[in-house]
């Protein structure tokens, strides 16, 4: 849902959640951060499988004690991947989800998630509005602050395809489809302390522009 400016937490099924890691390669060996991984129990079956997968999430929603394997903490203050280590992030939950636009906290969670991705490493986050206006906020929203990095995006509606019908997996994974705004970093590398930079940029115009009548 979408209110002033926010958004709220996105609470993915598992085979929501299973479906974006088979598009995003993560059954074929590439890495992925579950940031807002709650309980972690998804990632601790994918780590099962042998994927390499890690979750990150707020003392309120992570396990106790934190594991080797989930991370409790906030983007916005650190991260403990090194920089461009990561193939994907799942930036799913939270309070950062529904901070307010361009403020430090969010404009540095999103820094420090961008500079955990490996060129052409991609930032993926669920959409949760329930009606075609609600999502096309959300999506202009994401793209005015994203747009202060070094990437490009897109919307994308990821869909189970044909296999899972045929096998009527869908009935025991729940809800499949999802809709996800995509921002995937350029080949250039840049330094943390330069993604940093740009985050400060992007808060500091927003606070001396002008106000709108």
């Amino acid at each position: 849902m979408v209110e002033s400016g926010s958004v709220s937490r996105q609470e993915l099924t598992l085979g929501q959640l299973n479906l974006i890691a088979r598009k995003l390669g993560v059954y074929s060996g590439k890495s992925l951060v579950d940031v807002g991984c709650g309980n972690g129990n998804w990632v601790s079956q994918l780590r099962r499988q042998g994927r390499a997968v890690r979750g990150m999430d707020e003392k309120q929603f992570a396990p106790a004690p934190a594991s080797d394997i989930i991370t409790v903490g906030s983007p916005a203050a650190t991260v403990p991947w090194e920089p461009h280590s990561q193939d994907s992030i799942l930036f799913r939950g939270t309070s950062l989800i529904s901070a307010a636009e361009f403020s430090p906290e969010l404009m540095i969670g999103l820094a420090n998630l961008g500079s955990s991705l490996k060129p052409r490493g991609r930032l993926l986050i669920p959409l949760t509005g329930s009606t075609p206006a609600e999502i096309e906020t959300e999506l202009l929203r994401w793209k005015t602050q994203l747009a202060s990095f070094p990437g490009t995006f897109r919307s994308r509606l990821l869909t189970p395809g044909i296999l899972s019908t045929l096998t009527l997996s869908f009935l025991w994974t729940g809800k499949v489809q999802v809709m996800v705004m995509e921002f995937q970093i350029n080949r250039h590398v840049i330094s943390r302390l330069e993604w940093h930079q740009l985050a400060r940029t992007a808060v500091m115009s927003r606070m001396h522009a002008p106000a709108v009548a």
